[in-house]
């Protein structure tokens, strides 16, 4: 564990199952969506079923400020990401 990986547009199709594979796998999974945070946090819910750490973020990467400050602060408040899919 430790490992940390961001999943954008991890609330559904493939990214879901990077997600889940990727906790499975030993990181500790963050994942993004821009719209619908109820279909995240039920991809974050299967991952914590599992026994896995996982977070959401609502982030719309189309909007470039928002993004750099919202990883400024995911980066600041838990370090870095060792992966970005």
């Amino acid at each position: 564990m430790g490992r940390r990986v961001l999943v954008t547009g991890g609330r559904r199709g493939i990214g879901r199952e990077i997600a889940v594979q990727a906790a499975r796998g030993g990181f500790d999974v963050t994942l993004s969506y821009r719209t619908r945070a109820d279909e995240a946090a039920a991809v974050v819910d299967k991952i914590a079923a599992e026994g896995f750490p996982a977070s959401c973020v609502q982030l719309d990467i189309a909007d470039r400020q928002a993004t750099r400050s919202a990883i400024d602060d995911m980066l600041e408040k838990s370090g870095p990401f060792y992966a970005l899919v």
